[in-house]
């Protein structure tokens, strides 16, 4: 690091590096990249520990987060940060759109000569098409993909952006849109997205509608904070790296605000706290209505589950759930699997509290669950 000469001609002290930053600097780019890799990971397993663990306690389950290392976990955080990012990355890119248009505004500037393409068509355009893609992904029952009326609309989904992208791409080379027709033919992209969002959603109204009331509107609200704290924290920064780089004489302190510090840390123990708040609704309000083939908590479309055990035999059903005997033997009810570790299965009858569509509803209408030991003395019947 060269010195510099202050007004008396004596040069200046040299600065020694931070010590984060000298750590920062001992890590290759690489390594980085497996360091981030790896706390992301991490990361997203704990949030599936935490939607799993509300969840099972929402039905009575106590003692079914006793194997820690389960992939289900990750699985289940992949669908919750999944759905985070379809809200939170709009709105960090329109937090960005309005950063830059006001610095290039107040430079006079043009945004585009500038290098900055991005606009907000395109942004809610990329909300509405992952929103799309994620509620069939994530949401439809099992073999509802099959169907013409959600794969039509997928296709399309797909097929309408990439047609106004070509039209703009050939017709903007030959100048020969004007400002409205390319704004008529953004709000025609947009309008036909959403029309595809209510066909893709048509099938499952009912559902949808249960889940959006109250607890995916307390996500959405959540997520958007979120994100405005996650944009602010980014604009701190900035100010701060800018400053920081900038030759002045005068000292960092005095050019940044008091209570710099303080705000990064208020917007950042902010967000923390709604993205605590984000899960507890996703796994009280939005993971039930996923359905229990893809990982969720909506057990409608599971196939029922017979037991047999011999009258005689140490490990027997337990007697609520016994239908009748035949050959020696206790036949149980029609059950649905609630969920199995490596050494108890849990299990609920299919017909309690209004049968299993209804158990997502509200948690007045959860089952009973009974707690049946791993045994080679019982026999498991699974139904397609």
């Amino acid at each position: 690091m060269s010195s510099k000469s202050n007004p008396n001609g004596e040069p200046d002290p040299v600065q020694p590096l931070a010590f984060q930053d000298h750590l920062v600097s001992l890590i290759s780019p690489t390594l980085r990249i497996y360091i981030s890799a790896a706390g992301i990971s991490a990361l997203t397993y704990t949030f599936g520990f935490l939607i799993l663990n509300d969840f099972h306690h929402a039905y009575g389950l106590r003692a079914a987060e006793s194997d820690i290392f389960r992939i289900k976990y990750l699985h289940v955080g992949i669908m919750f940060v999944s759905l985070l990012l379809c809200i939170l990355f709009p709105i960090l890119v329109f937090q960005e759109i309005l950063r830059s248009k006001r610095v290039f505004e107040n430079k006079k500037k043009n945004m585009k000569e500038a290098g900055y393409h991005m606009n907000r068509t395109a942004t809610v355009a990329f909300g509405i098409m992952a929103m799309n893609f994620y509620g069939v992904l994530i949401f439809a029952p099992p073999g509802h993909f099959s169907d013409w009326r959600v794969q039509v609309p997928l296709l399309l989904t797909m097929l309408v952006p990439f047609l106004a992208w070509l039209t703009l791409l050939r017709n903007l080379s030959r100048d020969q849109l004007s400002l409205r027709q390319k704004q008529r033919l953004r709000r025609t992209v947009i309008y036909s997205l959403l029309v595809m969002a209510v066909f893709l959603v048509g099938t499952r109204t009912y559902d949808l509608i249960t889940m959006l009331w109250p607890a995916g509107v307390w996500f959405l609200f959540s997520a958007i904070m979120i994100g405005l704290c996650a944009g602010r924290i980014h604009t701190l920064e900035k100010e701060s790296t800018k400053i920081h780089s900038q030759e002045t004489k005068a000292k960092k302190e005095d050019v940044l605000p008091k209570d710099h510090h303080l705000r990064i840390w208020f917007m950042a123990v902010s967000a923390i706290l709604m993205c605590f708040f984000c899960l507890t609704v996703f796994a009280n309000g939005i993971y039930p209505y996923i359905p229990a083939e893809k990982g969720g908590g909506d057990f409608s479309y599971v196939g029922e589950t017979i037991l047999r055990c011999d009258i005689q035999s140490k490990v027997n059903i337990p007697h609520k759930l016994v239908a009748y005997t035949n050959n020696g033997q206790f036949v149980s009810k029609p059950l649905v699997l609630i969920e199995a570790t490596d050494k108890l299965l849990y299990f609920a009858d299919a017909s309690e509290n209004g049968g299993k569509a209804e158990w997502k509803r509200s948690r007045k209408n959860h089952p009973q669950i009974y707690e049946i030991p791993r045994s080679t003395e019982i026999q498991i019947e699974y139904q397609p």
